[in-house]
């Protein structure tokens, strides 16, 4: 069985932490979150379900941030998550099914379903598009500042069942401030 890593990069995400972290725990040999300053109970929340927080302030962009919090895994598989995405059922029975039996030389997508200000954005074009989120721990993240992504190079891609459901913003004042932040 290979043990899976799931690896995130937060600042302030408490509130997403009590959502997302209560499901992936059931399919994680290990969580481990890389926070850039966190002033909310991120941290607490964390340790409720047993993640390793490690801090990290000197922000170079999300490709980096990503790298650092991959380097602190020791997984064979790296699941690399947002906290504001929680998985279904259907992608947790995904997950565990690739623990027992997967290829070294395959990275799987995951689709997502995006929620905006508390309603689902119900688009083709969105929910069919998948993110390259999991992986063998030899691939990794570009160092792209921002839209950063893994490296695909010889791998094989195939697109796991399930989705992300992506919590992307509560309120419009809580979308601009993202906006502002990717500028």
């Amino acid at each position: 069985m290979y043990r899976l890593s799931v690896v995130m990069i937060t600042q302030n995400e408490a509130d997403n932490l009590r959502r997302c972290l209560p499901l992936v725990a059931t399919v994680a040999d290990e969580i481990i979150i890389l926070d850039s300053g966190s002033s909310d109970d991120s941290a607490a929340v964390a340790a409720q379900y047993g993640a390793q927080w490690h801090e990290n302030h000197d922000w170079q962009g999300y490709g980096i941030q990503r790298q650092r919090a991959q380097a602190l895994a020791t997984g064979d598989w790296i699941l690399a998550l947002d906290a504001d995405e929680a998985p279904d059922a259907a992608l947790l029975a995904a997950l565990a099914d690739i623990k027992k039996e997967a290829p070294a030389s395959t990275i799987y997508g995951i689709r997502r379903l995006d929620n905006l200000f508390g309603q689902p954005i119900d688009h083709p074009r969105w929910r069919n598009k998948a993110h390259w989120r999991l992986y063998p721990r030899r691939y990794h993240y570009n160092a792209n500042p921002v839209h950063e992504s893994v490296e695909l190079a010889g791998a094989t891609t195939v697109i796991l069942p399930g989705y992300l459901h992506h919590h992307t913003a509560t309120d419009p004042y809580h979308w601009l401030q993202k906006r502002l932040a990717y500028a």
